[in-house]
């Protein structure tokens, strides 16, 4: 199933939605000869029809809630509310199997208006479909492999202790912690994540609120909480990783932009023919020019320069002649300095 075809999905449970009739409507009784209704004789083989097929749309959400608790973006949600979903629709199963005709036929009439449980059936097993899909699986674990992305870089600075980052919490983005972009959902995972949401929002419109017993219901708010879970991860993440790694790009842009003024600033000391410098290399930062900045090039020079076994010691005097020029405003005689000590570490 590929991101269209769960689109597609969410276009049947649309269509569900838009042509089941309201579960709030009772089917009219047709009148009979006059005075009393006539009553539906219901066959023992329907009943028994009814126990399967509940006990199908049981199984199918025992799914749905398993494939939400198999990750952690999802089963944190589960979980909140402190109620064993799963088990209650075991134990609803089970309960179901033991119960008599009497019993299964006035459950049966919960579910008869507008023959709820067969669109409950649809809908379950659509959602169930795409929860199973290996695509939509695969958005689940990346989310999971992003809150742990995270939950490690924040142990890290914080000296290994460890953080308790829920997949859901924002945190706050540091430009070395972005994470690879495998990990970073997509625009694309972003609408497989709300397809899911959707459908089991649209699941909920249709239940009903009059049930004997409530477990249905119980599954479905659950399987939208985990949806919207999952639907929240997925957009902080995508959120804080576009910051992230809009900050890098940002970041890796001044470093070319300081890498391209020093080469600037080196060329212009290394060509001793030019008479004149470069204006804003003279002037200093107090009137928009770089000669601080020339003077730390130089200075770092030195002492790479000397890291290597070069002679050093003419460059340092000539700039600390420099410094006491800057510091006098002779910022000319400071940049001629500066040259001369450039010139002399490159002989």
């Amino acid at each position: 199933m590929t991101k269209r075809t769960l689109l597609a999905s969410l276009s049947f449970l649309l269509c569900v939605l838009l042509t089941a009739p309201s579960f709030g409507q009772t089917p009219a009784r047709k009148g009979g000869n006059g005075s009393a209704d006539e009553v539906k004789v219901i066959r023992v083989d329907e009943v028994e029809a009814f126990r399967l097929e509940l006990s199908a749309y049981y199984s199918e959400m025992r799914q749905v809630i398993g494939a939400f608790a198999a990750f952690e973006v999802t089963r944190g949600e589960l979980m909140k509310s402190g109620v064993d979903f799963a088990a209650n629709i075991e134990k609803a199963q089970r309960e179901l199997a033991a119960m008599n005709r009497m019993q299964l036929l006035e459950l049966r009439l919960q579910f008869a208006p507008n023959d709820r449980l067969a669109t409950l059936r649809r809908l379950a097993n659509k959602l169930n479909s795409m929860l199973q899909d290996k695509e939509v699986r695969a958005v689940f674990a990346q989310l999971d492999d992003r809150a742990a992305y995270a939950r490690a870089r924040q142990q890290a600075k914080s000296g290994g202790v460890e953080a308790n980052i829920k997949p859901t919490a924002p945190s706050i983005v540091i430009p070395d912690t972005c994470p690879p972009p495998a990990l970073t959902p997509s625009l694309a995972d972003l609408a497989v994540i709300d397809a899911i949401v959707i459908a089991a929002e649209l699941a909920m419109e249709l239940l009903p609120t009059d049930f004997v017993s409530i477990i249905a219901r119980e599954a479905f708010t659950a399987a939208v909480a985990a949806a919207q879970g999952a639907s929240l991860a997925a957009h902080t993440f995508y959120e804080q990783d576009t910051v992230c790694f809009f900050i890098k790009w940002r970041d890796g842009m001044f470093t070319e932009f300081t890498n391209a003024q020093r080469l600037q600033i080196e060329a212009n000391l290394a060509n001793s023919n030019f008479t004149m410098p470069i204006g804003s290399f003279v002037l200093p930062a107090s009137q928009g020019g770089l000669i601080e900045k020339v003077r730390d090039v130089v200075s770092d020079l030195i002492t790479k320069m000397g890291a290597i076994g070069v002679s050093t010691a003419a460059s340092s005097s000539l700039l600390a002649a420099a410094d006491a020029q800057i510091s006098a405003g002779n910022y000319k005689s400071a940049y001629q300095n500066l040259r001369d000590a450039y010139l002399y570490l490159m002989q």
